[in-house]
């Protein structure tokens, strides 16, 4: 009966996947033979684990990538032009902690959307938000980051992204700030 109390206390502190931990490790055998610093050390681990796996695909859905690309699955061997070793230092996603933009030019069906996905997929791994947005009809005025976050209806409850992946964009030079020019 105490072990029902248990898991039902678990479940009651919204601690389901330890409460699932806990029920696996009384039907299993092998679990016997751990001390209980090293039971609860799993517990807790699963506890994290789960709660990462929820986070991550939590700030996957509110980034509303159009596809599901990541940066492990990028061909490397097809001529456009990309540099692995810059692909994989972006994907560490330093660009997103110092609030930096990544702009990605190229002719229509070159893989622009792809990569942006897969930067905004790896920048949620490190612990980013991102939002992918269709831009239409930009216009040759770009709105200046800082003003860019703080408008409106660009971002879903929240503060805003720290990684956005825009597309179909102003054919026009990029100057100032956008450009990352000082």
């Amino acid at each position: 009966m105490l072990d029902s109390a248990t898991i039902d206390g678990l479940k009651a502190l919204r601690l389901d996947a330890m409460a699932a931990a806990l029920a696996e490790q009384r039907e299993q055998a092998s679990y016997t033979g751990l001390g209980f610093d090293e039971r609860l050390g799993l517990l807790v681990d699963r506890e994290l684990t789960a709660r990462a796996s929820r986070r991550m695909d939590r700030c996957l859905k509110a980034a509303r990538l159009r596809s599901p690309a990541a940066v492990e699955d990028i061909d490397f061997l097809h001529p456009r032009g990309l540099d692995r070793a810059q692909i994989l230092s972006l994907a560490q996603a330093h660009w997103a902690s110092n609030r930096r933009a990544v702009v990605i030019t190229g002719p229509t069906g070159s893989g622009k959307t792809y990569l942006a996905c897969a930067l905004a997929h790896a920048a949620i791994r490190n612990g980013h938000t991102a939002l992918y947005q269709r831009a239409r009809g930009c216009s040759t005025s770009w709105p200046s980051p800082a003003a860019t976050a703080a408008s409106p209806g660009c971002s879903p409850a929240g503060p805003a992204p720290a990684c956005w992946s825009l597309t179909t964009c102003s054919r026009t030079r990029l100057t100032g700030d956008l450009a990352g020019e000082p």
